[in-house]
């Protein structure tokens, strides 16, 4: 009796058990469906954040190699165009530049668009951004503004651009004066302050120099670098110093960077191009400094483009000759001529908040090439959205 009432019980619970086991594997079932979707998710959301990361990137690489003054001036080449897949961590992403609003490169304030696109295992993103080029000055079109061209792009006339002018000195204008000198506060409305070490020398290569009297610098001897610096309080007394350039048919510039550096001789500049001088400091020409022109035959000019750092210091004395640009709009002075004495002559321009002239200054009009004086690139001014 005891085995039936067992055996009849053990038979009831068969169907319970199989019900039981069907509800756990239906719920088993919906659960792995459940966990398996939001891997999936979690999946796709992870590599949509890559993507996403990897068009950026592709924006800021594009961004970064344009900045660059040598590589802003050929970015009209690659509008419209769409590069090759570039390989990066997991993905890839393609670019393409476009002109916005149809607004040409040769503008002065030009758009361009860069839209990124960045794949992850089939997971696509898009980021979109304006680069427009910098406020710094550049080209002739935009020098023009600033520096008073005369109706050429190799011709400027000679102007000092400043926000506070002291001394009991006074200008003269030589030549064919501008009827309508720019003032310091519409060249940095226009512009933008600079400090021109960080633009000019950032990405530059310097050989080492211990001393400059006497010394004969050449381009052709830098193996590769850019130029020379100096560190220091250093001289060039007696002997002079000669820099030598490029041909006429290869211009080349030669950057030398100093700290404090004082000249009572003549700088002979040989050549096509310029002798780019970043001034860290201090820069004392009040004795018989002058710079002598030696351009290479049917060339035109080299001139000094001097830029003076931020807080430094720049000086010319009486009967100093000054061919070129003395570019110091953040610097602490720019200190011209002597009470009583013969005048100090600038054929250039000279742009400088604080400058002081303590007697005469001659400003002259002056030929030379004023495109790419400045390094101009692109920057990004606004991330886009990509439905816009």
């Amino acid at each position: 009796m005891l085995r039936w009432i067992v055996s009849k019980q053990f038979g009831l619970a068969i169907p319970g058990t199989i019900m039981v086991l069907a509800v756990m594997s239906v719920l088993g079932v919906a659960l792995w469906s459940i966990g398996h979707t939001e891997r999936v998710q979690v999946d796709r959301l992870e590599k949509s954040v890559q993507a996403h990361f990897l068009a950026r990137s592709g924006v800021e690489i594009v961004a970064d190699h344009f900045a660059e003054s040598a590589n802003a001036k050929n970015i009209s080449s690659y509008l419209g165009k769409t590069s090759e897949p570039t390989e990066m961590g997991a993905g890839e992403f393609t670019v393409n530049l476009s002109v916005v609003a149809e607004e040409g490169v040769t503008s002065t304030s030009p758009r361009v668009l860069v839209r990124s696109t960045g794949v992850v295992g089939g997971v696509s993103r898009v980021v979109q951004a304006e680069l427009a080029v910098s406020r710094f000055p550049d080209d002739a079109a935009i020098l023009s503004e600033v520096l008073h061209t005369a109706g050429a792009a190799h011709s400027i006339v000679g102007s000092v651009i400043y926000d506070d002018l002291t001394g009991s000195g006074h200008i003269v204008y030589e030549g064919d004066p501008p009827e309508e000198t720019m003032s310091y506060a519409e060249f940095i409305e226009g512009f933008g302050p600079l400090d021109p070490a960080e633009e000019y020398f950032k990405d530059k290569v310097f050989e080492s120099k211990n001393q400059l009297d006497g010394e004969t610098l050449r381009v052709g001897d830098l193996d590769g670098k850019d130029g020379y610096e100096v560190t220091g309080n250093v001289r060039i007394q007696n002997q002079g110093l000669t820099v030598e350039l490029g041909t006429k048919e290869n211009p080349q510039d030669m950057y030398l960077m100093v700290d404090d550096l004082t000249v009572r001789s003549e700088i002979t500049i040989r050549g096509a191009g310029r002798l780019i001088l970043c001034v860290r400091e201090s820069f004392d020409g009040r004795g018989g400094f002058s710079t002598v022109l030696e351009p290479a035959e049917g060339a035109p000019d080299p001139f000094v483009v001097a830029l003076v750092q931020t807080d430094a210091d720049f000086a010319l004395g009486p009967g100093n000759e000054f061919h070129g640009i003395v570019y110091g709009p953040t610097a602490n002075l720019l200190d011209y001529g002597a009470a009583g004495n013969e005048p100090t002559l600038l054929r250039g321009v000279s742009i400088g908040k604080n400058t002081n002239v303590r007697g005469r200054m001659r400003v002259e009009h002056w030929d030379f090439d004023i495109s790419d004086l400045i390094p101009r690139g692109f920057r990004i001014v606004r991330w886009r959205s990509q439905d816009d």
